[in-house]
């Protein structure tokens, strides 16, 4: 039996050749250490828990959403709305929002692969009954070709609504797309007064046959993943507001479609992630 003294010794030397590297792995233990930098650990080993408000588990309660921007290379300049006339249209100053994420030349600017895709908008409260819908071509409104023009109707509370594309969009082509309020008739002429423009940009890209099999083999929750992975904006947020709209009670999907568009669109007002889904618009 070793002396308490004897394995003082032992310990002491043991050290010493640790710190001199005459102990040291073998070869084939170092050739399986991770030398990327970026080294990911497999799910779930040793990651801690992400907790939201509350504590709760993000990963538990929200589908996980991995967005790739587009890079915007080409995209057209940022449009300056028109100024507004008339009477208050918004009693508490709260803008018609567009729902799309700047790039970092702070355009509004998204994909789509769908030639006629859905546009989602935060109406605020407002004495307006009415908006316009404008998309044009990539001359500025209103130099450009028109695709779809219309007026319509909107809820009497604020919310956001979904308004489906009554034109085409052709592949490689960037189009401009702009929501102008309808105020009361104040004019001499008894004509609408117009207000607060809000405007984006929208691209339509070609399907590759890549992307075009793994929709069609995925579930729909695995689809919004997919189309988030590409960067298409537009059919990433379509599908996640289809599931809402048919499950308006499911909490996940709730908390999924509030940190989804908190997370990419950063200057979203609070106000907007609280906010109902209101049926409006459809053709």
């Amino acid at each position: 039996m070793f002396q308490p003294f004897s394995r003082t010794l032992i310990y002491l030397s043991c050290y010493a050749a640790f710190l001199t590297g005459a102990f040291s792995l073998p070869q084939a233990s170092l050739a399986q250490l991770p030398t990327d930098p970026n080294f990911e650990p497999p799910p779930g080993a040793g990651r801690p828990n992400e907790t939201v408000g509350g504590g709760s588990r993000l990963l538990e309660e929200v589908l996980q959403i991995d967005f790739e921007p587009p890079p915007g290379q080409g995209a057209p300049r940022e449009t300056v709305g028109g100024a507004s006339r008339g009477p208050k249209c918004l009693p508490h100053e709260m803008p018609v929002t567009v729902l799309v994420p700047k790039t970092i030349q702070g355009i509004k600017y998204g994909l789509t692969v769908d030639p006629s895709p859905d546009f989602f908008v935060y109406i605020p409260d407002t004495v307006a009954t009415q908006i316009e819908f404008i998309v044009t071509d990539n001359q500025p409104y209103p130099n450009g070709q028109i695709i779809d023009e219309r007026v319509i109707d909107i809820p009497q509370k604020p919310g956001i609504i979904r308004i489906p594309l009554e034109g085409k969009l052709e592949n490689d082509q960037y189009y401009e797309w702009a929501i102008y309020l309808q105020c009361p008739q104040v004019t001499p002429g008894s004509e609408p007064s117009f207000a607060f423009p809000s405007s984006g940009w929208i691209k339509k890209i070609a399907v590759d046959e890549t992307l075009q099999q793994k929709v069609e083999a995925s579930s729909v929750m695995e689809m919004i993943i997919t189309y988030a992975k590409e960067g298409i904006w537009f059919d990433t947020l379509s599908v996640l507001y289809e599931q809402l709209e048919k499950n308006p009670n499911n909490d996940k999907l709730q908390k999924t479609w509030k940190h989804f568009l908190q997370n990419q669109i950063t200057d979203i007002d609070p106000l907007i992630l609280e906010s109902s889904i209101v049926n409006c618009c459809q053709p």
